[in-house]
């Protein structure tokens, strides 16, 4: 996940009149794979 990817993301999905608008990024726990995010880059998200 990059934060140009949280963009091209949240932007293809603007164009549906019922979409909620996205306001947050929550990420709780590390990924299936073991991905863990740094401070930095979850500062970027």
């Amino acid at each position: 996940m990059t934060p140009e990817g949280i963009d091209t993301a949240v932007g293809s999905n603007a164009q549906f009149p019922h979409m909620v608008n996205a306001r947050m990024l929550y990420i709780s726990n590390a990924t299936e794979l073991g991905t863990v995010y740094s401070r930095d880059e979850l500062v970027a998200l």
